[in-house]
């Protein structure tokens, strides 16, 4: 069963990295187009050519299932990072109603990470708020530093419906 899982993941990523590569290339084609025309759009086009990469990320890591995550250190700074998927989640949150906070470290809080990885991660409990909130309410990004060990935290809060006690055990399980 498990190896047919693993061959049915293989080609479905197969699959979905065909038309990844062709979006990639048209939007740098956009891009080029309408960069003088549009000044705007140059970002919103970034954007869009960042969220295609990440997607690349998954897919191949669909196809590395087998294998172990190569991780991609670096210092992130979380405030930054953070910042960026407010952005990019912002017009989402609109169409639902939804008011965003973004409540930036007083400085930079830096951490050793694989930024793609721990952008995936943040991206979807943020998702996940916002799908929570059918009728609005409020999603806040926030952030604290622990004292004297050099710890910090990202707290990602909304004012959804919050998640049943039967499916709690159960939030870590693919």
């Amino acid at each position: 069963r498990l190896t047919a899982i693993n061959s049915l993941t293989a080609r479905v990523a197969h699959e979905i990295k065909n038309p990844l590569n062709s979006i990639a290339l048209r939007l740098e084609l956009l891009s080029s187009m309408v960069d003088k025309e549009v000044p705007g759009a140059a970002a919103e086009i970034t954007i869009l050519s960042q969220e295609v990469t990440r997607l690349d990320r998954v897919v191949r890591t669909f196809l590395d299932f087998n294998r172990p995550v190569d991780l991609a250190m670096e210092r992130v700074d979380l405030g930054r990072l953070i910042g960026g998927i407010a952005h990019f989640l912002e017009p989402e949150a609109e169409r639902k109603n939804i008011r965003t906070m973004l409540n930036q470290p007083a400085a930079p809080l830096y951490v050793n990470a694989d930024a793609s990885l721990l952008r995936q991660a943040f991206v979807n409990v943020a998702v996940n708020a916002i799908e929570a909130m059918d009728s609005g309410g409020t999603l806040s990004y926030e952030f604290g530093v622990s004292d004297g060990d050099g710890g910090c935290e990202v707290r990602i809060v909304d004012t959804g419906i919050g998640i049943s006690p039967e499916l709690r055990e159960k939030i870590f399980q693919l």
